[in-house]
């Protein structure tokens, strides 16, 4: 209590009045009213392009079977392609299959070595 008996109490009592003003009329502003129609916003949609799988690839069918002729899984999250002799061939789900691995390279994925232990 000893703030009100300095001489600038005053200023500080009308900060406090008008901060809370101005928070009142910020949180209390009009919205509209629920169920209120407003009119329709015309929003353009920008055309998507196809991802076309590169020559040489299939992507993998809805049944997740492997395609004949296409032996090799690529992975596109790690742009990562496995052969049947990689570990993890059979573990990984593949986003596309390759028919030979230069056809792979040329799609921009790189072939998964097993990094050896120092």
């Amino acid at each position: 209590m000893r703030w009100l008996f300095r001489r600038d109490w005053w200023w500080q009592a009308i900060v406090f009045l008008l901060g809370a003003v101005l928070g009142w009329l910020l949180l209390n502003r009009r919205r509209p009213a629920i169920g209120s129609t407003t009119p329709p916003v015309e929003v353009e949609t920008l055309p998507v392009p196809e991802k076309t799988p590169e020559a040489g690839s299939i992507e993998t069918p809805v049944d997740g079977s492997a395609p004949d002729g296409y032996p090799i899984k690529g992975s596109t999250q790690s742009k990562l392609f496995h052969t049947a002799e990689s570990p993890y061939y059979s573990r990984i789900k593949a986003a596309v299959w390759f028919r030979t691995e230069a056809d792979a390279v040329a799609a921009g994925f790189t072939k998964y070595e097993r990094r050896r232990k120092k």
